[in-house]
């Protein structure tokens, strides 16, 4: 997992973005400070990784490329 996705930025099932390991915040906030959601997930690489390897087999990851 760790040479598919280094950086392991995603967004959960139910709507979490997850970046550099930080703090989730929800996909219909704009900062983490406003957010009065609780993340799915605790901060770190780990916690997505294990999120990553938990989710059903069918399970279709998209990895994107995407320089702003």
């Amino acid at each position: 997992m760790e040479h598919a996705l280094p950086q392991r930025n995603i967004l959960t099932l139910e709507g979490w973005w997850y970046e550099d390991g930080r703090s989730g915040i929800h996909g219909t906030c704009d900062s983490s400070t406003d957010c009065p959601h609780e993340p799915d997930l605790a901060a770190g690489y780990d916690h997505i990784a294990d999120y990553l390897a938990a989710l059903p087999d069918d399970t279709l990851l998209v990895n994107l490329r995407c320089h702003v």
